[in-house]
């Protein structure tokens, strides 16, 4: 199964706040707030969830986008930027082009065993669908203008 939109049921909210995953910005030990939608593949037990940010602006002078991946349980943390351009042709049919930065992929180190080059792959394969999501399936191109290389870390 690939990567698709998926409403979160009553007990993956569940799963997700035993997960205890902090809200990024707050930075007072504050539960983040469990959205209603994630990007899912359930045959590989992956989901992609976003936190917020200010990713939007493109810039490092501002926070970017927060989101986890959660993988077989445990969770990645990445942070990314993205900015877009909108598009209608003569019909008035919208499309949008979209560019992702993927600045940081924080592992636990318990996934040492899944190489680095897997968890890119999975990333984009996850951003890709919601970016589909985000924007209404109405992606025109996609590009992902940097991908950070993952970085372990025990007690992560």
């Amino acid at each position: 199964m690939a990567f698709i939109r998926q409403k979160i049921s009553e007990s993956e909210k569940e799963f997700l706040e035993s997960l205890k995953i902090l809200a990024p910005l707050t930075g007072k030990g504050t539960l983040a707030r469990i959205p209603d939608y994630w990007i899912a593949d359930y045959d590989r037990n992956l989901f992609l969830i976003g936190l917020g940010g200010q990713g939007y602006r493109y810039s490092n002078e501002y926070p970017p986008d927060y989101f986890k991946l959660i993988w077989d349980n445990k969770v990645i943390g990445i942070e990314a930027q993205y900015t877009h351009k909108r598009n209608i042709d003569v019909s008035g049919t919208v499309s949008v082009d979209v560019k992702w930065k993927i600045l940081n992929i924080f592992a636990p180190a318990t996934l040492l065993h899944i190489s680095r080059e897997e968890i890119k792959d999975t990333a984009i394969g996850a951003f890709k669908e919601y970016s589909n999501y985000y924007y209404n399936d109405r992606v025109r191109t996609l590009e992902f203008v940097s991908v950070a290389e993952p970085y372990f870390a025990r007690g992560y």
